[in-house]
């Protein structure tokens, strides 16, 4: 059924039962996006470190203003959803300018695991979101977080602070930093990021749901930007976060799905039936 995301009515009140839940992260669960928390630990733990971030952000930015420029003179507009999937298959070159700067400047060199789960107190949930999760695990429903944040290790310390068991029933997909043993025996940072996963674009969280897929029939995937716009219209249903910059942009688009929909984590709470 052909429809605009304008036209769907909120969440429906009829109950569901999902194999498989997949949340992203930042501004999904949280009130404000964490990578910042993350990007400030090598400046709380090395202070006199050079560059300041802002010269990684510039780079992204100019990347990203490249990129965008080029798109528009020879796609024209992101105004449909062909598009948008055309301009999110070639924004891998655009996060990875960023990432290989800071990465040749060893900005993430040399820190513990502790110094990023101490940014965890600083983190905000958004209401209900705690005790969806905790409904899911009291009914062995699974639980994907798929983020191209940085690090887990501020999310699973955040749910840890919330009373939240990380190791039951809830999966981490999220970029991590690669540790190393220093001289003095201790687990510190080698400033590169680990290989696998590499969850930076739409198309890598749309390729990790596609093979959540070949194993569970029923995917929920609960999403708030651009990056998540993919995965959502793969999944058996998509619920983007009311007030996000997606519920915004979608606007523009018509889809071919039924089980889209705009809500947030207390009506997604009344939403799934556990069982």
């Amino acid at each position: 059924m052909l429809r605009p995301l304008s036209t769907l009515k909120r969440l429906p009140t009829e109950r569901w039962f999902p194999d498989l839940i997949i949340t992203d992260w930042d501004e999904t669960a949280t009130l404000e996006d964490t990578i910042k928390l993350v990007a400030s630990v090598p400046y709380i733990n090395k202070p006199d470190f050079q560059p300041k971030f802002s010269y990684f952000t510039e780079i992204y930015l100019d990347s990203y203003k490249k990129y965008s420029t080029q798109f528009q003179h020879e796609i024209g507009h992101r105004d449909s959803l062909e598009k948008e999937i055309k301009f999110q298959t070639g924004m891998k070159m655009v996060e990875l300018s960023s990432i290989n700067a800071i990465t040749d400047h060893n900005l993430f060199k040399d820190l513990t695991k502790q110094q990023f789960q101490d940014q965890a107190k600083n983190v905000k949930l958004k209401p209900g979101f705690i005790e969806f999760v905790k409904n899911s695990q009291q009914t062995n429903i699974p639980i994907v977080i798929l983020s191209i944040n940085w690090t887990s290790i501020l999310i699973k310390q955040t749910l840890d602070n919330a009373g939240i068991d990380t190791n039951n029933g809830i999966t981490f997909m999220v970029n991590e930093f690669e540790f190393k043993s220093n001289k003095f025996g201790q687990e510190v940072t080698t400033g590169k990021w680990n290989p696998q996963p590499s969850i930076r674009t739409a198309i890598d969280k749309l390729q990790i749901t596609e093979h959540l897929l070949e194993t569970n029939q029923n995917i929920m995937y609960v999403g708030d930007s651009s990056t998540d716009l993919l995965s959502l219209l793969e999944a058996n249903t998509g619920i983007v976060i009311e007030g996000s910059s997606l519920s915004d942009s979608m606007q523009k688009y018509i889809f071919i799905k039924d089980r889209l929909y705009v809500g947030n984590w207390d009506e997604l709470n009344k939403l799934i039936s556990f069982k």
